[in-house]
């Protein structure tokens, strides 16, 4: 009798942590988790009848590799011959003039390298909401791309992505943000406002930067590096008409030459960790004349200051401040 009692007991037990495992199981099919693992190649440089490139993996996923112009609008499908899509490949439009706008479907989690690099004509990107990673140069050169939208679910953005978009003036980064390469928005001169500060909702000081990540945006007039880890070299250099300056408490360096030539530069707030200024990281910068700093006075002088900060250290210091408003 015993015996059965503890059967029961085991079999209960084992039917309750099939179901969780199940239920589990369920619930990660829903989220928005990207699968990294690498397949093998079944088959490349198959036509779909819609007119996409494309090559099978053995996990009956595909890869969209190119594309037959039909018209200004590309919008890359959920699924190509019933095979599910789940990146766009290495340069699989790279220097398509005829493509004016691109529509990428919620189910697409990775554009690769140069996948729109070149794409002089192209105006509008629409991510879906659904992109993790953006590779390096992926839309390098688009000198007419304007706005980028759905990119609320991306966590890195690569190398050089948006070099030379220099008409981009709206990129939204989302809570997901986790890094954001070298060069990845140089001379992107349109663009007006850089605000990271939702990088928080996962941690202060969770999001990397590059090195000359926004170098040379000189439309750029307000950043909130709320959420970034630090303030790399050259981060800034040439952003002529930046006025405004959050600089995080997650931040405990700033890079040389991080500032270098932001002539209207004219306030800055430094959260409470930050320990180094690197040299000439507020070269040039005559009009620095405001500093609000997190913590007190005895505090701040610690601080280490290299050379060539002159416009930093002449500059007025209000202490336990909060960080500036938009």
């Amino acid at each position: 009798m015993k015996y059965m009692k503890k059967s029961k007991r085991v079999t209960a037990v084992t039917l309750l942590v099939l179901f969780l495992m199940l239920t589990a199981s369920a619930f990660c099919s829903c989220g928005t988790s990207f699968d990294d693992t690498v397949y093998a190649v079944v088959s490349e440089n198959n036509l779909s009848g819609d007119g996409f490139y494309y090559s099978l993996y053995e996990n009956n996923t595909a890869v969209i590799t190119g594309w037959k112009p039909v018209d200004c609008k590309l919008v890359i499908p959920d699924k190509v011959d019933g095979y599910t899509v789940t990146r766009i490949g290495k340069d699989a439009f790279r220097d398509l003039e005829a493509i004016k706008y691109v529509s990428v479907s919620s189910g697409i989690r990775v554009i690769e390298a140069n996948a729109f690099a070149g794409c002089k004509e192209l105006l509008y990107a629409e991510l879906g909401g659904g992109v993790v990673k953006i590779g390096d140069s992926a839309f390098s050169e688009c000198s007419a791309l304007r706005e980028v939208y759905g990119g609320e679910a991306v966590t890195d953005i690569g190398n050089s992505a948006f070099m030379f978009c220099s008409s981009l003036a709206k990129f939204t980064f989302g809570p997901s943000i986790k890094s954001i390469g070298n060069d990845a928005f140089y001379y992107c001169s349109a663009l007006s406002e850089v605000d990271l500060s939702s990088g928080k909702k996962s941690g202060a000081g969770t999001v990397t930067l590059g090195n000359g990540v926004f170098a040379y945006c000189s439309g750029l007039t307000y950043v909130n590096l709320g959420g970034a880890s630090s303030v790399p070299g050259e981060a800034f250099v040439k952003c002529t008409s930046l006025v405004r300056i959050n600089i995080g408490d997650g931040i405990a360096s700033i890079g040389e030459q991080g500032s270098r030539g932001c002539e209207n530069l004219e306030t800055i707030y430094i959260g409470k960790n930050l320990t180094e200024i690197s040299d000439a990281a507020f070269y040039d910068c005559a009009s620095l004349a405001n500093i609000r700093y997190a913590k007190g006075g005895s505090a701040f002088g610690k601080i280490k200051i290299a050379e060539g900060n002159e416009c930093f250290s002449g500059a007025e210091v209000t202490y336990k401040s909060a960080p500036l408003s938009d």
